[in-house]
């Protein structure tokens, strides 16, 4: 919490942060390793479908906090039920989409693995405590963003129509 290799990205529903996340994907991609990071496999899927055929987007990779986490299914395997992430070695931007759905347990060993990599990676959190809540337990991600340094998107809509901007806001 005291890095300021963590960054909280905060606004309202519709602000743009995962546009934000996206962009900032596409643009680090030619320069190091990137790991987008989402709750669920709905979310993997739409940032996977919107990454352009670009020069390095090879670098970009987009998987679920629990598939980053390597946890493991019932059956042979099952002695362990998780790995720490030897992946990150080669991430150098880290982007949390969603972050207010992880369960505190997720967030816990997320944050570990982070913080035990050698190399420091920046990580970009958004979240929207108002709007998405975890399943069973949440509220450490909340607890952790509020002490981070943070950058707040704010909603601007290009009309000046009272009538349409109504719309939009409902």
């Amino acid at each position: 919490m005291n890095s300021r290799r963590f960054l909280y990205l905060n606004g309202e529903p519709g602000s743009g942060k995962s546009a934000v996340l996206l962009e900032l994907a596409i643009w680090a991609c030619q320069y190091f390793g990137v790991m987008i990071v989402c709750p669920t496999g709905y979310q993997v899927h739409s940032f996977k479908s919107k990454l352009p055929e670009t020069d390095g987007i090879e670098n970009v990779r987009v998987d679920t906090i629990h598939g980053l986490l390597k946890y493991k299914r019932p059956g042979e395997d099952s002695k362990r039920t998780w790995a720490p992430p030897s992946a990150l070695r080669r991430i150098d931007l880290i982007l949390c989409d969603e972050a207010s759905q992880f369960e505190d347990q997720e967030w816990d060993r997320f944050y570990e693995c982070v913080r035990e990599q050698p190399h420091d990676p920046f990580t970009v959190v958004a979240a929207d405590f108002q709007q998405l809540q975890p399943v069973v337990s949440g509220g450490q991600c909340q607890l952790f963003c509020e002490r981070m340094q943070s950058v707040t998107l704010d909603t601007v809509y290009r009309t000046a129509d009272k009538e349409h901007l109504l719309f939009l806001n409902r």
